[in-house]
């Protein structure tokens, strides 16, 4: 666990942690979630009501943990330490699952064929869908 002030070297703090917190940005998402997942360890949102990408292509239960910012106290640190010692085999797929859907956020990436799994692919996805379920004004 870190607490406290600035961490001189934060990625690898990030690159060796299971859990990642990401509390509320000034918008209605946070770039913590996305440092999370390309640090590896398991998102837990810190919002009750932050908006999350591309949530009909990705099942962001199988990959982070959402808890209630009223809740925010010892009890998450027990929850997390919990899963750590009696559920390892929870937290690591979870983590499993984080290296699966990185691509999804990952706009420079050439491991993955962009068109199988990018952002951009994603993105198009929304979009069509959206298109879908718009009215249509009818032609004169």
């Amino acid at each position: 666990v870190s607490l406290g002030g600035p961490v001189g070297q934060y990625a690898a703090v990030l690159g060796n942690s299971q859990f990642c917190l990401c509390p509320k940005g000034a918008s209605s998402y946070t770039s913590r979630v996305f440092e999370a997942l390309f640090a590896g360890c398991v998102p837990v949102i810190l919002s009750d009501d932050v908006r999350l990408p591309f949530e009909s292509i990705v099942d962001w239960s199988r990959f982070s943990i959402r808890w209630p910012m009223d809740k925010v106290s010892i009890e998450l640190y027990d929850y997390l330490l919990h899963l750590l010692r009696d559920r390892p085999e929870y937290v690591l797929s979870l983590q499993v699952e984080v290296a699966k859907v990185r691509c999804w956020f990952d706009y420079f990436s050439f491991e993955e064929d962009p068109m199988e799994c990018s952002p951009y692919v994603a993105m198009l996805r929304e979009l069509a869908g959206r298109v879908q379920v718009m009215p249509h004004l009818s032609q004169p």
